[in-house]
């Protein structure tokens, strides 16, 4: 069996800095006892295969200090230890750098326009709105959209009197959002109520269905989560068949809540 451990000395020699010769071994390291130079095998064609390591990889002069390959064959020093809260990352080349802590109560976050991809920066605000009651005392039949009625809190401006089926989205990130109508289904046949999402007059989720064959009064709610962009605009559109007709009732749970997940 060859290069196994009765071998093993042969992959790492030692001698004068001229005698190396040609390797034996691809990755076989040499020492030069006379210039204190270290040799790594790039091959085993001659000795032009010995590539220097020595001068190529500098010393760390002090302790924290990391020895990084900035290019093949390249290699420099970076030292976490200079300041407090340094993060090694690299560039779009795959170069490694280091990243200086940010200021208090930032946070970490993903910025493609960025040379690291990276940066030190205010968190995404946590918004949040509840939006409450329906306006008047409609009765929705075949297909419409709800309009609401008054805002208990409001913190990003997601509604206003002017629109009130929608919900508009002032900036890009993760959303939860949750509505709860408790209505009168008045049904002549067996008939399907549907409430679906939309996001910029287009279905986004269908939260509820159900069939139902007398008439009744029903608790109706769903929820969603999802990433959207600024300006998106949401809405809760009920779906109803066979002449079947739903009237909210005059209920404070009837409520419409909105939350900035991050």
């Amino acid at each position: 069996m060859s290069n196994d451990l009765r071998s093993f000395p042969t992959w790492f020699q030692s001698g004068l800095d001229a005698a190396k010769g040609t390797p034996a071994y691809l990755g076989q390291t040499y020492f030069a006892t006379d210039t204190g130079n270290r040799y790594i095998a790039t091959g085993t064609s001659s000795s032009g295969d010995w590539v220097s390591f020595s001068s190529a990889i500098p010393t760390p002069t002090e302790a924290g200090q990391l020895i990084v390959c900035t290019a093949p064959g390249t290699y420099g020093l970076i030292d976490p230890a200079n300041s407090r809260g340094q993060i090694l990352v690299t560039n779009a080349s795959g170069v490694p750098t280091l990243l200086t802590v940010g200021a208090n109560d930032q946070t970490l976050l993903a910025d493609s326009t960025t040379a690291t991809g990276v940066k030190w920066a205010a968190p995404l605000p946590k918004t949040s709105a509840r939006i409450e009651g329906v306006n008047g005392t409609p009765t929705y039949s075949v297909s419409a959209v709800i309009d609401w009625a008054t805002e208990s809190y409001d913190d990003a401006n997601f509604w206003t009197s002017a629109d009130r089926s929608r919900l508009t989205i002032a900036t890009a990130g993760r959303y939860r959002v949750s509505m709860n109508l408790y209505s009168t289904i008045t049904i002549n046949s067996t008939a399907d109520v549907t409430i679906r999402l939309l996001k910029n007059g287009t279905s986004l989720s269908v939260l509820y269905g159900r069939s139902f064959s007398t008439t009744t009064t029903e608790m109706i709610d769903g929820a969603w989560e999802g990433a959207l962009a600024a300006t998106d605009y949401l809405q809760w559109e009920i779906l109803l068949t066979n002449s079947a007709t739903l009237s909210p009732s005059v209920n404070a749970a009837n409520n419409w809540t909105v939350i900035a997940a991050s």
